[in-house]
């Protein structure tokens, strides 16, 4: 829609679950976790409009982080590991784990060069940031 609110369309009618949408590096199109299906499919969809595609496996879904190049997605699943999700049909591997069960991992995120990998660590006593170097 324009920023007045004209011209609202749909982009799709899926329906969405997870907290984040996120945009191809390209611009091309837009992914995010669609509420129906199990486990819960990651889709691609052109920012026009359109079928939605189904991706290949993604282990979590929820705090999507895409690559800079755009072929492997970052995410977390429960809260306690990181993994990284080839988009080309190759399998999910974890990355990093935090095994203290008071301990969660949120919002992870690549850096634009994708050697470092930020995120939220949450504690009952308070958060703070992470960073994982050396990350590719």
């Amino acid at each position: 829609m324009a920023a007045d609110g004209s011209g609202q369309r749909v982009l799709t009618q899926t329906g969405v679950t997870g907290h984040f949408l996120r945009w191809t590096p390209d611009g091309s199109s837009i992914l995010y976790r669609s509420a129906s299906g199990t486990p819960l499919p990651i889709l691609r969809v052109p920012w026009q409009g359109g079928e939605p595609v189904p991706l290949s496996r993604v282990a979590g879904g929820g705090h999507l982080s895409l690559s800079p190049g755009g072929s492997h997605v970052l995410d977390v699943t429960g809260h306690k590991t990181l993994w990284v999700s080839p988009l080309d049909g190759g399998e999910p591997y974890p990355v990093f784990e935090f095994d203290d069960p008071a301990v969660r991992i949120d919002y992870p995120v690549w850096s634009p060069d994708g050697t470092q990998v930020l995120f939220d660590r949450f504690r009952p006593e308070g958060g703070d940031i992470w960073i994982l170097s050396e990350f590719e």
